[in-house]
């Protein structure tokens, strides 16, 4: 599957040199959440592993630059950022372990047979 870019950006998230931090981590985060939000409905409607992939990566991404940036920004603006940012990664993580244990239900419904009889 492709990457669905946000319309408009596709050179990436339109950093300039002149940009100040909090304006960079905003570009940065804006595009990245604009790239989850493209995925959203196919992971929604499709049942893919693609499209939750490349939403996973756009939320750590997000995570990352929260990391290196979040220094630079006020502390409330962040911290808000942040519980989004771990709850919905947590959300997609869970919903991958589920992807990948429907993916792997037939195996081990095999496995649980052969340790039954």
């Amino acid at each position: 599957m492709d990457v669905i870019i946000p319309p408009g950006k596709e050179s990436g998230p339109g950093i300039q040199p002149d940009d100040t931090i909090v304006v960079t981590a905003s570009k940065i985060f804006r595009y990245q959440l604009d790239i989850m939000r493209n995925y959203e409905q196919v992971v929604l409607s499709e049942w893919e592993a693609a499209p939750l992939h490349k939403m996973r990566v756009a939320v750590r991404r997000m995570r990352m630059a929260y990391r290196v940036l979040g220094k630079y920004i006020s502390k409330p603006v962040i911290s808000i950022y942040k519980k989004g940012f771990r709850k919905i990664g947590d959300s997609l993580g869970a919903v991958r372990d589920l992807d990948v244990f429907l993916l792997n239900a037939d195996m081990y419904k095999s496995l649980l047979k052969t340790f039954i009889l």
